[in-house]
């Protein structure tokens, strides 16, 4: 009987046909032996279903199919399915590295006050592609809550991440309420003090495409102000409410969403509306 630590890899699946595949051979020819998978289907309108019942017949992996519950309803259930020590959530676009549970696995035994551990991505397009497009990549480090609240320093590239699945359940899982999921998961833990870190190696190949959540601006933000909120009593807090509204108002700008430009316009404080990027923008979106 293996003396190893079971590792549970959850993969909430909606629409992605054209990488669904890629995905869960990547999880399946993992180097580190112990691995749990769970692939939900939240709902798919694609051929998504069909390939999954297909590769979990050819490689007898935990399948769910069920109408859509939206990301983080399917991932809470996920959590109280699984059966490993740690779980790694991963995009069903995403491709994890051969060795990236061997490595996480080894890190978070030897050091069990970590409750998060991530690492660096290398961006690939819809056609396998991957960017030629220069990545810094930051050194191991701790990422606590200042890094993520104030822009300080890196924090944790999602589908990298490996999460000890206690700590999870004690904070409660995720808030169903809440669409970015991830963000609002890395705050809490961190503000509740539990150790984060980022290792600098290569885990997954993170997929960028026409698709990807965050080009919903809209959503976006209206998401990362109700997560940032309770930080309000947070020193910094107005300035970092003030940078996501900028970025978002240059996002929704480039997108040519003007009535949404407008509205973030309008809730920017004025030394944000005079930056020289959001005055040239701004002509453009009020004209």
């Amino acid at each position: 009987m293996s003396t190893l630590p079971l590792v549970t890899v959850i993969v909430p699946c909606f629409n992605h046909e054209k990488y669904i595949q890629l995905c869960i051979e990547s999880i399946i020819n993992q180097t580190y032996p112990e691995i749990e998978l769970l692939v939900i289907d939240d709902g798919s309108s694609d051929a998504c279903p069909s390939i999954l019942q297909k590769l979990a017949k050819q490689h007898n992996f935990d399948l769910v199919l069920q109408k859509n519950k939206g990301l983080s309803n399917t991932l809470n259930e996920a959590i109280a399915r699984a059966k490993g020590k740690y779980i790694c959530p991963i995009g069903s676009d995403d491709i994890m590295m051969l060795d990236k549970t061997e490595k996480q696995v080894g890190l978070m035994e030897a050091e069990p006050d970590i409750a998060v551990c991530g690492g660096n991505s290398l961006f690939i397009d819809s056609d396998n592609v991957i960017s030629n497009k220069k990545q810094k990549f930051p050194a191991s480090r701790e990422v606590t809550f200042d890094n993520l609240f104030r822009f300080t320093g890196a924090g944790i590239v999602t589908p990298t991440a490996m999460l000890r699945k206690s700590v999870v359940i004690d904070e409660g899982c995720y808030d169903p309420s809440i669409p970015i999921e991830d963000l609002y998961m890395w705050l809490k833990l961190s503000h509740r003090g539990h150790r984060m870190v980022r290792i600098n190696d290569v885990l997954i190949y993170y997929r960028k495409h026409a698709n990807n959540t965050y080009k919903n601006v809209e959503r976006m933000i209206k998401s990362i102000l109700i997560i940032i909120q309770p930080y309000e009593n947070e020193e910094g807090f107005e300035q970092v409410k003030q940078h996501y509204l900028r970025s978002a108002f240059l996002s929704a700008a480039k997108q040519k969403q003007k009535t949404l430009a407008r509205d973030l316009l309008k809730q920017m404080s004025w030394r944000q509306r005079l930056s020289s990027n959001v005055i040239s923008k701004a002509f453009k979106v009020l004209l």
